[in-house]
């Protein structure tokens, strides 16, 4: 038997969101698809029986210029989705864009019911955002891939028992990692891959059958790419995107207004 979170890999390089599924079916054979089991919307399903919890999203408005690099074609590869990334934490990596963030989290993390786990685009900008945090008052710490395991333990069990407000990390903690509590996730971290902003909100979606919440608010930073249209399209715009059609006339999400970018 062989399971699977992430059918949509290859989402860039076939532009076609049965290629992973089709992958699948091609090395097991028979599939059970989730649709057989859990109605036409899993993830509603999945909500309302509260394995998953609901992303209240909102919009950090950033205002830091940005531009997305040229591709040689129209659909990058995943070489390109890299360097594509790579190139837009780059640019995110400034003081300005992290003062702008840090307004923004401060006041979450003294309501002592919140956990905020911080996602920035940089192992520099994460611990810059933890010291900032803990500057401010607020009970703060980084995990890099620097960071010993037992330290890195005993960051991860104070952050669960809520000593700290706020975990930062650039990168390691966007999959493996488990802290139900979760409240918010700041996605200080651009990148164009619906797959891995997938994983990185989902650290805060466990839901309350899984000791989770029941919501869990998901912050975005919006930048400023001008006019110009964005391509490849944003991870959290098309996340966003596909949000809204299945959810379209349920009332069972709130989305700030975004523009294009």
């Amino acid at each position: 038997m062989g399971l699977t979170a992430t059918p949509f890999r290859r989402e860039y390089v076939e532009d076609d969101p049965e290629a992973g599924t089709q992958e699948l079916r091609d090395i097991f054979g028979n599939l059970i698809g989730p649709t057989d089991t859990l109605g036409e919307n899993v993830r509603a399903t999945l909500q309302d029986r509260g394995i998953l919890a609901r992303p209240a999203f909102e919009t950090i408005v950033t205002n830091t210029p940005m531009r997305m690099p040229a591709l040689d074609f129209g659909v990058p590869t995943e070489e390109e989705v890299e360097r594509i990334d790579r190139d837009l934490a780059a640019r995110a990596d400034n003081p300005r864009r992290r003062l702008v963030v840090l307004d923004r989290i401060v006041p979450l993390a003294q309501d002592p019911r919140n956990l905020i786990l911080y996602f920035g685009p940089s192992v520099r900008d994460a611990e810059c955002m933890a010291f900032l945090l803990r500057e401010r008052q607020v009970p703060a710490a980084v995990i890099s891939g620097n960071t010993r395991e037992a330290t890195r333990r005993r960051t991860i069990d104070r952050f669960k028992r809520a000593e700290l407000r706020v975990l930062c990390n650039c990168e390691v903690l966007t999959t493996g990692f488990d802290a139900p509590k979760v409240s918010h996730v700041v996605m200080a971290r651009p990148t164009v891959s619906q797959v891995l902003y997938e994983q990185m909100i989902g650290r805060g979606l466990r839901g309350r059958v899984f000791g989770g919440t029941e919501t869990c608010v998901i912050l975005d930073c919006q930048d400023d790419f001008g006019s110009a249209p964005v391509r490849p399209e944003l991870g959290y715009r098309r996340f966003r995107r596909i949000w809204q059609q299945e959810t379209a006339g349920q009332g069972t999400t709130s989305v700030s207004p975004t523009s294009q970018n």
